[in-house]
């Protein structure tokens, strides 16, 4: 009966406070209540930390798909261009068009 009564005062955390066991004991409490703090601490600035880098990468994919629109509308921009210096080479009468194309339906 001694055995399951010291388990349960254990358990209970009677044996901190029965015969001064929180006063002989005070360092080591200390010491698990700062190693939780830190826990406690350290988890919320990962957590932290990982946000962040997910926004990083959303905002990473924005800009990786704008570079490539933006590319590509210069790419454009030059073989237009590059189009229309070869025609004036050759004193073509063609002249660059006022309005975009425009798409032609058959009714």
């Amino acid at each position: 009966m001694a055995r399951g009564s010291l388990i349960g005062n254990i358990l209970g955390g009677q044996i901190l406070v029965r015969g001064g066991g929180l006063i002989k004991h005070w360092k080591f409490v200390l010491y698990v209540f700062v190693l939780v703090l830190l826990y406690v601490t350290f988890r919320f600035e990962i957590r932290e930390t990982m946000l962040t880098e997910v926004k990083n990468e959303e905002i990473l994919k924005d800009l990786r798909d704008e570079y490539s629109n933006k590319t590509t509308l210069f790419l454009q921009l030059s073989k237009r261009g590059a189009v229309e210096e070869k025609l004036k080479e050759n004193n073509s009468r063609l002249i660059p068009p006022q309005y975009p194309p425009v798409i032609i339906s058959q009714e």
